[in-house]
């Protein structure tokens, strides 16, 4: 398996990313960009593929990116009555040493 390895673009572009200040680079145009050797190379179009492939039709893409944020939402809602139950039963601890 190769390893990347950064050309001189990249580091002129600086250790940390898009620091310093530099515009974002513009969008990338899709037709120059399936011509572009470093990106045939990447085989980044083909994960692309794969992963609209895998996600199918709009309303199934939703569905698989909707379901773990119900999942987090229920899970919120489950910890707010778990710590209502425990804010009533602290509530009450205090009212009965107040007393």
């Amino acid at each position: 398996m190769r390893r990347w390895r950064p050309t001189p673009r990249h580091a002129a572009a600086g250790a940390s990313g898009n620091g310093g200040g530099a515009p974002p680079p513009p969008p990338a145009d899709p037709e120059r960009l399936a011509t572009d050797p470093a990106w045939q190379r990447s085989r980044f179009g083909e994960l692309e593929r794969f992963v609209a492939g895998f996600l199918g039709g709009g309303e199934s893409a939703r569905l698989k990116l909707q379901t773990p944020l119900f999942v987090a939402d229920a899970l919120l809602g489950a910890a707010g009555a778990q710590l209502a139950a425990e804010l009533a039963a602290a509530e009450q601890a205090r009212a009965a040493v107040l007393a």
